[in-house]
C-alpha cells in the first residue's frame, strides 16, 4: 500500500502492493503535508483515493482469488492510509489482517538479526569453477545455503548483471537476505 516508487525500493520480499497512490499523488500529499498540515493532506488523500475504493476492493478479492489465499496482510501502523485500507477490505468481507506497526518493525527486525552471530560455511573459488552448482547439491541434500550472487541479481566480477533483472536496492537485498536465512 505503498507507491510504485516506495514499492520499488523495498517491500516484504513475496508482498503484492496495491498502491493508494501513484507516484505523484504520493509527492502531492506530502508536499501538503509539508506546507498546509495534516488535516488537509488527510482531506486531499481521501479526495484521491475515494474514487479508487471499489477498485482496491476487486483487486484485493483477485489476488486473493490468484493466489488461492484466505486472508490478505496489511503493514498497518503510522500509516493510516493501511489500516483503512484493512478496514475496507474487512469491510467487503475480505478476510485481512495487519501487521501492527508495519514495515517499519519489520526492518527492524531485519537490521536486528544481522547483530546476531551466525555460523557459515563460505565457498568461494574463482570464476567458472561451478560454486553454483555445488550450492544447488547441497541445498538439493537439504542443507540451508543462501546463493548471495543469486539474491544480488549479479554474477560477480568477471559477469557482472549480464542477463540478470536489475539489481535490487541495498535494503532490500538486506530484505531478501533476512528472508533467505530465517527458512
Amino acid at each position: 500500500m505503498c507507491s510504485p516508487k516506495e514499492y520499488q525500493l523495498a517491500h516484504i520480499p513475496g508482498a503484492i502492493n496495491i498502491p493508494l497512490f501513484n507516484d505523484a499523488e504520493r509527492a502531492m500529499v506530502g508536499t501538503t503535508y509539508k506546507h498546509e498540515g495534516r488535516e488537509k493532506a488527510i482531506t486531499q488523500g481521501l479526495e484521491l483515493v475515494g474514487p479508487k475504493m471499489a477498485e482496491f476492493v476487486a483487486e484485493g478479492k483477485r489476488i486473493l482469488h490468484e493466489h488461492q489465499a484466505g486472508t490478505l496482510l496489511c503493514t498497518a501502523g503510522e500509516v493510516a492510509c493501511s489500516k483503512s485500507m484493512a478496514t475496507l477490505f474487512n469491510f467487503a468481507s475480505i478476510p485481512t489482517l495487519t501487521i501492527t506497526g508495519g514495515y517499519k518493525v519489520y526492518r527492524n527486525a531485519v537490521q536486528q538479526s544481522f547483530a546476531n552471530p551466525l555460523h557459515l560455511i563460505v565457498l568461494g573459488g574463482k570464476t567458472g569453477s561451478a560454486k553454483t552448482a555445488i550450492l544447488q547439491a547441497l541445498q538439493q541434500q537439504g542443507e540451508q545455503i543462501i546463493d548471495l550472487e543469486k539474491l544480488a541479481n549479479h554474477k560477480g566480477s568477471a559477469f557482472g548483471q549480464l542477463g540478470e533483472d536489475p539489481q535490487p536496492s541495498s535494503e532490500y537485498f538486506e530484505n531478501l537476505l533476512f528472508e533467505k536465512s530465517n527458512n
